[in-house]
């Protein structure tokens, strides 16, 4: 009955297929330039570097929340869908001059990067406006699914289309995906209202405050306390997702690269699907129990000498990161104020990625040394140490069920 409803609202739906688009130009834009950049240079010290230069504006995505929640975040989700069509577009152009190479692109990935920045936030802001709080589980869900099922579709179809039709190619689908996604955000129709014409104009001084207001919440809640096991496995993972590439030469070739891509999409996807039917179990059992299983998996998935089965392994350990992300994002919007949803929302991504461009650059460095099969494994470590570190610590570890939470229970539990 739910989707039904969720279904039958205009707003919402416009939203959902956007982002479903959109999502499909991030997954074919990843794919092909973590692919391109090691084509072009043949050493994963490059995947490296081009990872770290790809997440690192991740980390900044904390300053982009007093702007989310100050502009219209209408316009925000349309301006930078025509944003990376342009840049995008930049590298089949270079292609036909002939001027491409490996820095062209290293270049260009940190700025499509920055400018994806503003739109989970904007999202975050807006979901809450376009149905009601019973709705939201079931809403983020989906909104989860329409991201993990276009990266489960086309990063799987992207390393087979590599192979067949070439990157550049790939790049020039890539770029319409954009335009489409900036039409149909365009489509949805809500009513922008700020406090007054002259709070939407952000000067230093109201920026800085609206920044620190958002710190100030995180900093008294429990959120930094379940943040510092996310940056350790983030870093690893970073590091893995450098090394990929190498690593799916030994396991078979560019087709293995997407099918591991696709893998880590289709158990996110599988977990954000079970999220909403996990939320009437406490938080801290559903990530201990999971993500250590996870890391189980994980382990096994680098031991395997079946290159599929390996590839099956790993998906199954990404099962948990789905659900935890929904159910997290459900709980977060459900007690916080809309006026301070953007700059929370930005400061978790922030710091919960800050790590992983540093991953990346030590897992390039690491797989060029001592082999990407071991940069692999080392992901299974970060997945444990999660599930210990909730386990070992009080608070983590007596965390209620999402519903149970309230936004007073968020500032007690420190």
């Amino acid at each position: 009955m739910i989707l039904l409803k969720l279904l039958r609202e205009r707003n919402f739906l416009l939203l959902l297929i956007g982002r479903f688009t959109t999502n499909i130009g991030d997954s074919l834009y990843t794919i092909a330039a973590m692919w391109l950049v090691f084509e072009l240079t043949d050493d994963p010290l490059y995947s490296g570097i081009a990872g770290f230069l790809t997440m690192l504006p991740t980390a900044l995505q904390f300053l982009t929340g007093p702007i989310v929640d100050r502009w219209n975040v209408k316009k925000i989700m349309i301006y930078t869908q025509i944003g990376e069509f342009l840049l995008i577009l930049l590298i089949p152009i270079a292609y036909y001059l002939g001027l491409l190479n490996a820095w062209l692109v290293l270049w260009i990935m940190p700025f499509a990067s920055l400018i994806n920045q503003f739109v989970y936030p904007a999202q975050s802001v807006l979901l809450p406006q376009l149905i009601t709080k019973e709705q939201l589980p079931q809403g983020n869900s989906y909104m989860a699914i329409a991201a993990q099922g276009t990266d489960l579709v086309f990063t799987g179809l992207a390393g087979i289309l590599i192979s067949k039709i070439g990157s550049i190619q790939l790049y020039l689908i890539d770029a319409i995906t954009f335009l489409i996604a900036a039409f149909l955000f365009a489509q949805i129709k809500i009513q922008f209202v700020s406090k007054s014409t002259a709070s939407c104009k952000i000067g230093t001084q109201s920026y800085f405050k609206d920044l620190q207001e958002g710190y100030r919440f995180i900093k008294n809640s429990f959120i930094p306390i379940f943040l510092v096991a996310s940056i350790v496995a983030n870093f690893l993972l970073g590091a893995v997702l450098a090394a990929l590439p190498s690593y799916a030469l030994q396991r078979g070739g560019e087709v293995y690269y997407g099918y591991y891509l696709a893998s880590l999409s289709a158990g996110i996807l599988i977990g954000s699907l079970l999220g909403p039917g996990l939320s009437r179990f406490k938080l801290s059992q559903i990530t201990i129990v999971g993500f250590f299983i996870a890391g189980i998996l994980w382990l096994l998935a680098s031991m395997m000498q079946s290159s599929m089965v390996s590839v099956l392994l790993f998906g199954c350990a990404q099962i948990i990161v789905g659900a935890s992300n929904v159910l997290f994002a459900s709980t977060l919007q459900g007690i916080l104020n809309p006026q301070i949803i953007g700059r929370v929302f930005s400061f978790i991504a922030s710091l919960a990625s800050i790590s992983a461009p540093i991953g990346a650059l030590v897992g390039g460095m690491m797989a060029s040394q001592v082999g990407s099969g071991i940069v692999f494994l080392s992901g299974s470590i970060g997945y444990l140490f999660v599930a210990l570190y909730w386990l070992l610590h009080p608070v983590l570890r007596k965390l209620p069920p999402m519903q149970q939470l309230s936004l007073e229970q968020s500032f007690e539990v420190r």
